[in-house]
Order: C-alpha cells, then sequence, then structure tokens
C-alpha cells in the first residue's frame, strides 16, 4: 500500500485513534498522568490533521491541564504552542499571537534555546500572515540567530524566510 494513501484512509484514522484511546485508559490505570497527556496530545494532533479542529481544541485543553497539574512547563510551552498554530490555522490570530507568547515566555524562562527559535520563527509566519511584515522580519532575524548559535539546520530555512520577508519589504 502506498504510505500517501493511508493518510486519506479514514479506517486508517480509526484505528489510530483506537489505539491512543487504549493508551490512555492504560496510562490511567497506572496513574500514569503524563502519558494521559501525551496520548490526549497525540489524539489533539490526529483530530487536526482530519479537520476536527473542535475536538483537536479539546483534546489539547486536556492535554495542557493536565501538564499544568504537573508542573510540567516544558509541556506547558509546547501545548500552548500547539493551540497557537490551530488557532492560526483557522483565521483566529490574535488568540494565536497570545498563545505563542505565553509559550515563548515559558521557553525563556526555562532557558530552551532551540524553543525559542521554534517559536520565534512560527510567530513570524503569523506576524507575515497578518500582513506585518516589519515585526516578521524583525522575529525570524531573532530565531535565525539563534539557530545558528545552535548550530541547526533550520538556520538554512530561517536565513530563507528572512530573504523572502526582506523582498515583501
Amino acid at each position: 500500500m502506498d504510505p500517501r494513501s493511508l493518510f486519506e484512509n479514514k479506517r486508517y484514522w480509526k484505528n489510530l485513534r483506537t489505539i491512543l484511546e487504549n493508551f490512555i485508559k492504560a496510562a490511567e490505570m497506572l496513574g500514569d498522568k503524563s502519558g494521559v497527556s501525551k496520548s490526549l496530545h497525540q489524539m489533539g494532533a490526529l483530530a487536526q490533521d482530519t479537520g476536527d479542529y473542535d475536538e483537536a481544541r479539546r483534546l489539547y485543553q486536556e492535554s495542557l491541564k493536565i501538564l499544568q497539574d504537573l508542573g510540567d512547563k516544558s509541556g506547558v510551552s509546547k501545548s500552548l504552542h500547539n493551540l497557537g498554530a490551530l488557532a492560526q490555522n483557522t483565521g483566529d490570530y490574535d488568540e494565536a499571537r497570545r498563545l505563542y507568547q505565553e509559550s515563548l515566555k515559558i521557553l525563556q524562562d526555562l532557558g530552551d534555546k532551540s524553543g525559542v527559535a521554534f517559536s520565534l520563527a512560527q510567530s513570524a509566519l503569523l506576524e507575515e500572515k497578518t500582513g506585518n511584515i516589519k515585526k516578521a522580519l524583525d522575529l525570524i532575524k531573532q530565531a535565525e540567530g539563534l539557530f545558528l548559535e545552535l548550530k541547526s539546520p533550520m538556520a538554512t530555512q530561517a536565513r530563507k524566510d528572512r530573504e523572502r520577508l526582506e523582498k515583501k519589504r
């Protein structure tokens, strides 16, 4: 079977969802709240991939609540970022911006330079999409600098994004 056709196969998605639901049940039986959160997050991603944005939001928020209760700041940041991406994908740009900023603040507090760089790059795409090219350019320059400092292969993509934005100025 062609792997691309798997993503168009509703039975495939249904089977994935069932597997994740079983992981959640097992994690709940074991008292593994982190495992429950991770599975809820994966189900959220699955719902988002299949276009069920309301379900994706609900699952991401449920995962976020568990992470907040556990005090997992890194996980909270990732959940906020994913909720931001979902808001961006559904056209709620103010909410996306708010969620990205909240996630970025946590990453900065944690000293997670890689996470900060990715968050800045995603925020740059949001600003570009909303027509704020000057702000997008500032954000992508910051991201590019961090990616270069970290010797990340993402520096190449950030450079390309910066060059594209410079042409739009």
